[in-house]
């Protein structure tokens, strides 16, 4: 529970453009999980083709496919969300 409070914090202390790129560089691309990518790996290892609706995997999932940065910011209160789900797997 404290390495999942802290590693929240740590995340939400990037800067948006930065949060953006990690999600770039993870492979949640603007038309999906880019093949071969650690996005892909994950929808394929947890939930395979049926990714659920307001699943930690979705939502980094839309934030990945915004085209604009700004459209980031409205991720910022999900973010605990998705870090304690990671987390309490």
């Amino acid at each position: 529970m404290l390495i999942s409070a802290l590693l929240s914090r740590v995340f939400q202390a990037l800067l948006p453009a930065v949060r953006f790129s990690v999600l770039r560089g993870l492979g949640f691309g603007s038309a999906g999980p880019v093949k071969g990518s650690i996005a892909a790996w994950a929808q394929n290892f947890f939930f395979g083709a049926a990714v659920p609706e307001g699943s930690w995997f979705s939502l980094l999932q839309r934030a990945g496919m915004s085209l604009l940065r700004r459209d980031m910011e409205d991720y910022g209160d999900v973010e605990n969300k998705i870090l304690s789900e990671l987390f309490s797997i």
